[in-house]
């Protein structure tokens, strides 16, 4: 096709030349011939013509395509924070920006965000839903690469049916759940209001928190309400034994609750987080306006049982004793509730549900509580 088209031009070269010189087979004897220095002048210019027309299907025969660039698949690391997911990744090579998508309750993908940044956060999430979120390196628009804020509409590429073309890698797929707390299921033994909702004795329901003797959970209205331990039975807790978040996710999630809260935030630098889902202690001291592991102290602890609970919330150490009962380092965090340290063969059940209402803690554990942590120290039972 293409030598067919060059053809055509040289040709149609021909053709006017042979016209404006009077050798043209029909009707050539007809016309009048011009001035000479008008003929010499109309066959200079129409040649012209026909020579850059062809020259132009050389150049654009010969004219490469603008190469496609596409960026490396992302690698991606989630962390679990405070009814938010933190996604974070490193540059990848020929990225110009990242897409971040979320697939919704109904199972359909929406946009978290189109960032230039390595790390971004979504929040709103409900604990103990897995959520999937997939990340695509992209090349911008030459228009949008200097736009201060992007959107889905900068991408060099575009999706059909969820297949993307244009300068966008290949999708990385991440699965993450929120930081989430045990649950204890216990049976009503009465009939009776509950948060202003009246409950039938025999009704199951789940418990997501213990305080003072009583379990808390959200009635069929969506209310806070609470029953006694005396007055439920049946307990029984769902939870991740030998769990643990991690540092980094660890401190996330203390710093997305604290700023939640602006009241919760200790005066002495100190926070101690008992994850009750994972039954892990995590402690954190304030750097930087920010709260950060302390030394890496970390370790798996056992809560009560789902029939003796600890309690939860946020609490203080409000009072300490040196050793109790023989057992060392008591900081105590709720009435003679104590983060203390084991005895016998304790230490075999740390991770797991074990004790009647206090948190132990291995030996070295307790000893660095002691150390540093004192009074007021926030103690979040989460």
């Amino acid at each position: 096709m293409k030598k067919m088209k060059k053809m055509m031009c040289i040709l149609t070269a021909v053709a006017m030349l042979f016209t404006m010189t009077g050798l043209g087979v029909f009707a050539a004897e007809e016309v009048e011939s011009p001035a000479e220095d008008q003929v010499v002048g109309t066959q200079d210019s129409d040649l012209e013509s026909a020579v850059v027309e062809v020259q132009d299907v050389d150049a654009a025969e010969n004219e490469s395509p603008k190469p496609v660039i596409i960026p490396d698949k992302p690698v991606v690391t989630a962390l679990s924070g405070f009814h938010s997911v933190k996604l974070k990744w490193n540059k990848s090579n020929n990225a110009e920006a990242y897409n971040i998508g979320f697939r919704n309750a109904n199972g359909k993908w929406e946009s978290v965000g189109v960032t230039r940044n390595l790390e971004i956060e979504k929040k709103g999430l409900k604990a103990r839903n897995n959520y999937k979120f997939r990340v695509f390196a992209v090349r911008l628009k030459e228009a949008s690469k200097n736009k201060a804020n992007l959107t889905y509409h900068d991408i060099n590429g575009e999706t059909t049916n969820g297949v993307w073309t244009g300068e966008v890698s290949e999708p990385t797929y991440v699965d993450k759940q929120c930081v989430a707390r045990m649950e204890i299921a216990v049976t009503l033994k009465k009939t009776r209001t509950y948060g202003g909702v009246k409950m039938k004795a025999g009704t199951r329901v789940i418990t997501d928190g213990y305080s003072a003797g009583n379990y808390y959970f959200d009635n069929p209205r969506g209310k806070r309400a609470y029953v006694a331990r005396i007055a439920a039975r049946g307990a029984r807790a769902d939870y991740q034994p030998n769990g643990d978040y991690g540092l980094e996710s660890a401190e996330f999630f203390i710093n997305d609750y604290l700023n939640s809260n602006k009241s919760l935030k200790p005066k002495n630098g100190r926070v101690i987080w008992v994850s009750t889902y994972t039954q892990h202690l995590y402690m954190f001291k304030e750097e930087g306006g920010k709260y950060v592991s302390l030394n890496g102290y970390n370790w798996p602890v056992s809560m009560g049982k789902a029939t003796t609970p600890s309690p939860t919330g946020n609490k203080m150490i409000k009072k300490r004793i040196s050793a109790r009962h023989g057992i060392k380092f008591w900081s105590c965090y709720s009435g003679m509730n104590a983060l203390h340290g084991v005895k016998g063969s304790w230490g075999k059940k740390l991770g797991r549900l074990a004790s009647h209402g206090c948190i132990r803690n291995p030996k070295d554990g307790a000893a660095k509580i002691w150390q540093n942590c004192k009074k007021g120290t926030r103690v979040i039972v989460y």
